[in-house]
């Protein structure tokens, strides 16, 4: 390998018979975006393109943050078969799998911790493919290509380790079989068992949650709140001008930090409109609340929630 400023430049792999070539960039700025989208699973928003440049051009990771971003990429006479992101790490927050154990028992030891590198999606616990190959190679030999290659760059940087998060359960059996060591913990998913509408769903359920359930919903319709769901080109600014003003009131309560800044939501709403569903509440002619949810095939990933006025409720409806 031969290190260029912050990046490593092309290699051959000895391993594959394809003679793939495997590089690696320090911004999606230098990856054809067509090429890359087209390997991306399409059930997860998060590792498209325009999702991983609104962090980039926003300033959420990068220089000055400690979620510095890189991209391994490998290809095939030009053509990209696969790739993956990961991230140098000088602290563990955003990463919602919580690891200060480790840390605690590194400097016990007298060892480095920090930096490390951590394949994920900042800011971000959905489970997703973090290991993206063409359907048309063969996903051990890519996916085996890519991991060998990361592990030499974390010895060349003298990163304490790799870890993946909220990965797949085939890459965690991948990743096992290279020597990797699992961490399993639980997640909740709500599946849609062909309900056709939301009494569909309250039938469901028993008798007590149902009536619970409508008579929180009467109560909301009694306050003369309006719910409003609005998604990709319906979108308007009014909506992300709320969205912001909500993401920082539930920050603010917490004493905790954003992680995301207005710049982030500005490039999506520009960008990445088509992936957004909102669901608003109004009073009045006021917007009051409201969700930011991501959507990706058939899957609908709700990240963040937020109101600038208490009503009993509202959060669930």
């Amino acid at each position: 390998m031969r290190k260029v400023g912050k990046s490593f430049v092309e290699i051959e792999s000895k391993d594959s018979s394809e003679k793939l070539n495997i590089n690696i960039y320090d911004s999606i700025k230098h990856i054809d975006k067509e090429q890359y989208n087209h390997i991306v699973d399409p059930d997860n928003p998060f590792l498209e393109y325009e999702f991983l440049e609104a962090l980039e051009e926003s300033g959420c990771i990068g220089p000055e943050t400690t979620w510095l971003p890189y991209y391994i990429v490998l290809s095939d006479k030009g053509k990209i078969v696969g790739a993956m992101t990961f991230y140098i790490r000088y602290d563990s927050y955003g990463e919602f799998i919580f690891d200060w154990e480790w840390a605690r028992a590194y400097q016990n030891a007298r060892l480095t911790y920090y930096p490390k590198a951590v394949v994920a999606i900042p800011f971000t616990p959905t489970t997703g493919v973090r290991i993206l190959v063409h359907p048309d190679y063969s996903f051990e030999e890519c996916a085996g290509l890519m991991v060998r290659y990361l592990i030499e760059f974390c010895r060349e940087e003298n990163l304490s380790s790799i870890h993946f998060l909220f990965l797949t359960g085939r890459e965690q059996v991948f990743l096992e079989n290279l020597g990797f060591l699992s961490r399993k913990t639980y997640q909740y998913h709500w599946r849609n068992r062909d309900y056709e509408n939301f009494d569909d769903f309250l039938d469901d359920l028993r008798s007590n949650r149902k009536k619970q359930i409508r008579r929180e919903r009467r109560f909301l319709e009694e306050l003369g709140l309006e719910i409003k769901i609005v998604e990709g080109e319906d979108i308007k600014k009014e909506h992300i001008d709320a969205m912001w003003r909500f993401y920082m009131d539930t920050h603010s309560r917490k004493w905790g930090s954003a992680y995301l800044n207005r710049k982030f939501f500005d490039h999506v709403f520009n960008n990445f409109r088509h992936r957004l569903v909102m669901v608003l509440a109004r009073e009045g002619r006021k917007w009051i609340g409201g969700t930011f949810n991501l959507v990706g095939g058939k899957r609908l990933f709700g990240r963040y929630w937020g109101t600038t006025s208490e009503h009993e409720n509202l959060h669930f409806e």
